[in-house]
């Protein structure tokens, strides 16, 4: 990764590009509106930085915390983004690591 994971009010922050290469999914980012796009099998999900939600098909999903753009990169929570893709999200707190399934 070209930027470090970040860890936010207990939740880690992944850059998005290291989340999409690693699960195979493409992303579509929006500069202006700083949203990021993908399907799941939920349908079309919407996650707009900075934002305490993200849409989810038809329905809206409450973030531990939000997205963010840091050093040009973008970083989202790394269990919803794994969840979202119907992907195991693990975490190992004796060796503070996650592993994703």
């Amino acid at each position: 990764m070209d930027v470090a994971p970040l860890l936010v009010s207990g939740r880690i922050l992944l850059p998005l590009r290291f989340v999409g290469e690693a699960l195979g999914v493409d992303f579509a980012w929006d500069q202006q509106s700083k949203t990021v796009t993908y399907l799941s099998r939920a349908g079309e999900v919407v996650l707009t930085m900075g934002q305490n939600h993200a849409q989810v098909g038809s329905e809206s999903v409450a973030l531990d915390v939000p997205g963010r753009v840091t050093e040009g990169r973008i970083l989202v929570p790394l269990r919803f983004i794994g969840e979202s893709l119907d992907a195991k999200v693990i975490w190992h707190g004796e060796t503070k690591s996650a592993e994703i399934r």
